[in-house]
């Protein structure tokens, strides 16, 4: 599966991040004036609406939330801007 990452300004859509799943190819937006660690829980959250289409949506936001402070918390940090790869 091919997930392309996208950074536009969503103010139409009054949100942070967008996902869209195909079983082939994917998107998620991503909205460029957040912080860094607000970045990376709104791509896990996006990626998890990818991962598994049929989660509850308060359930993405706990899990993702939980990650991303983990992931934070053990350092990773973002450098560089990958705006596609493959699993």
């Amino acid at each position: 599966m091919q997930i392309t990452i996208v950074n536009r300004k969503l103010r139409r859509e009054a949100a942070l991040g967008l996902a869209w799943f195909d079983p082939d190819y994917s998107l998620i937006e991503l909205d460029p004036r957040m912080t860094p660690r607000r970045r990376l829980t709104i791509l896990i959250h996006e990626a998890m609406h990818i991962a598994f289409p049929d989660m509850a949506e308060s359930v993405v936001d706990r899990k993702s939330a939980m990650i991303a402070k983990l992931i934070h918390k053990d350092g990773y940090r973002r450098n560089r801007d990958l705006s596609q790869f493959d699993f």
